[in-house]
């Protein structure tokens, strides 16, 4: 998807397209979530898993590299998942909730 100058990366994953979207939001960049994909497999039953690679991170980061993710900033990561939110809102227009990971202690 594209977002802000950048192509980055969502996966949705479940077995039933009419269970609410779990939108997944990864502790920052350099750990990604979709690396725990099977884990989530039990999930999928009650869910539908969209996961975000944020810029710096994951598939996003191995398709546009450092160069293609930076700057990073705060703003940028909240604009981005702001974005995120949206499209998921609007694409299953149903019941949805975030689960969002601090990214540091």
């Amino acid at each position: 998807m594209r977002i802000g100058a950048i192509d980055q990366w969502i996966g949705i994953r479940g077995e039933d397209r009419t269970n609410p979207a779990l939108l997944v939001l990864h502790g920052g960049p350099g750990a990604p979530f979709s690396m725990f994909t099977p884990v989530m497999r039990a999930w999928e039953r009650e869910f539908t898993i969209v996961q975000w690679d944020q810029p710096g991170a994951g598939k996003t980061f191995g398709r546009n590299g450092a160069g293609g993710c930076a700057p990073l900033s705060f703003a940028r990561l909240i604009d981005d998942a702001a974005r995120v939110a949206e499209h998921v809102r609007a694409r299953f227009r149903r019941r949805w909730c975030c689960w969002r990971v601090r990214w540091a202690t």
